[in-house]
């Protein structure tokens, strides 16, 4: 009896290590089974393979933006090359149009040119002396056109002290983008005969429509004894015109004082 109980504990122990063997068994499957690679299903979409869109058009298109960079780098160049070579003229050009700026013999011109460019017919007015208040002598003037020019204009010639000076003005026939709004032309004054300052001079249509200095043509300072008379002449017209104003303004005021009794 002895012996078969020890031979049914022995089967029941063998049996339940064969179970518990199995057991772990399908646990471990069931594992590997939930972390494995699986196919997609038939009906789910297939991963596409990556098309470029890369064209030739890109290709013609990146290349002319490499020709423009080279192009521009090139003409860049080729501009800093030019104003080197010609850095000295600059320099004069720049020295002369500070020294026209600051003896303001630009906007001087301008205005004696306004000042007299009819006194060539006032002069033969017998009140003439009336409207030479400078008592400026030997005024001439008329058409005037200068040399190799397809363009005309006047001249105003004059005795100021021991000076014969001629001031002329031609205005500019170019046809010009702006020609609606502004119109240019060029001015000079004449020294004995000699050409001693040109400059370019623009006016604009509406408003104010005075000429006014715009930059240098040429320039010749020499002993600057014309830049002295320029510059009194027309700071003599600023000021005749200012008494005059004045007197006017009195005459008036005197008018109206004779009228009043208090």
């Amino acid at each position: 009896m002895s012996e078969d109980w020890q031979w049914i504990g022995g089967a029941c122990v063998i049996t339940f290590l064969i179970w518990r063997g199995t057991v772990a068994n399908k646990i471990g499957s069931a594992h590997v089974s939930s972390t494995s690679y699986r196919e997609p299903d038939d009906d789910a979409e297939a991963i596409k393979p990556f098309e470029s869109s890369h064209t030739a058009e890109d290709d013609l298109a990146a290349a002319l933006i490499a020709y423009r960079s080279r192009a521009a780098s090139a003409a860049g160049d080729a501009v800093r090359d030019v104003r080197q070579r010609h850095a000295d003229a600059a320099e004069i050009v720049a020295k002369a149009e500070k020294f026209w700026r600051d003896a303001g013999i630009g906007h001087s011109l301008c205005r004696v040119i306004e000042q007299t460019r009819h006194y060539p017919t006032w002069s033969k007015r017998d009140d003439w002396a009336r409207w030479n208040p400078l008592g400026l002598t030997h005024v001439d003037g008329g058409r005037y056109t200068p040399d190799g020019s397809s363009d005309s204009g006047e001249y105003v010639s004059f005795r100021w002290h021991d000076l014969t000076i001629k001031l002329t003005h031609v205005t500019d026939s170019i046809r010009m983008p702006v020609e609606d709004h502004f119109s240019f032309a060029t001015q000079e004054i004449w020294i004995d005969g000699e050409r001693m300052l040109a400059q370019m001079v623009t006016r604009s249509f509406g408003g104010d429509d005075r000429w006014k200095a715009f930059n240098v043509k040429a320039l010749i300072i020499g002993n600057g004894e014309w830049v002295k008379a320029l510059v009194e002449i027309d700071q003599a017209f600023q000021q005749s015109d200012m008494v005059d104003r004045a007197e006017r303004e009195a005459a008036r005021t005197r008018e109206i004082a004779d009228n009043i009794k208090m």
